[in-house]
């Protein structure tokens, strides 16, 4: 009897809770887009330059010369919400001032938030759809939805900050 509902505590949890299989869920203006089940490598890179100092040639200073951010992909289950697209539509009318927003990434594990990722200056290069294939029938393959966003910076904060 107690498994019978503890199965449907888990069936209700389903139900209620449209992001428990997805593990990253995304705001955009403070607005909780939707979950995601992958997100790209967040990933910065400081390039630096050489300088010889004048007499001492044993060995070059190497000092910083500017940051920048890889976009970021984030990948999820197609759905009926049209946020992403309309985003994307927003670029290619040329509206960046409109594009242009700021969001997080919050990082869960079993339910429980563990990190979060500000982006800022962020805008959708690409919107992709996968594949539509008539033919895969009864495989239960998904379309997916991925999107590309170009962001200024972003940083990391804990769940507790």
């Amino acid at each position: 009897m107690a498994s019978k509902s503890s199965s449907s505590s888990k069936a209700n949890a389903s139900v209620s809770d449209p992001f428990v299989n997805y593990r990253y869920r995304v705001e955009i203006e403070g607005i909780e887009v939707m979950g995601f089940s992958s997100v790209s490598e967040l990933s910065n890179e400081t390039k630096t330059f050489s300088y010889k100092e004048g007499g001492l040639n044993n060995y070059e200073h190497k000092l910083p010369n500017g940051t920048s951010y890889d976009n970021i992909t984030l990948e999820h289950g197609l759905s009926l919400d049209n946020t992403l697209y309309e985003w994307r539509e927003k670029v290619i009318a040329g509206n960046m001032e409109e594009a242009l927003k700021n969001g997080s990434i919050k990082v869960y594990s079993q339910n429980n938030l563990t990190s979060v990722w500000y982006f800022y200056g962020a805008w959708p290069s690409k919107l992709s759809i996968s594949s539509m294939n008539a033919s895969a029938g009864g495989s239960g393959a998904v379309l997916l939805e991925s999107v590309e966003l170009v962001v200024e910076r972003f940083e990391r904060h804990s769940s507790s900050d």
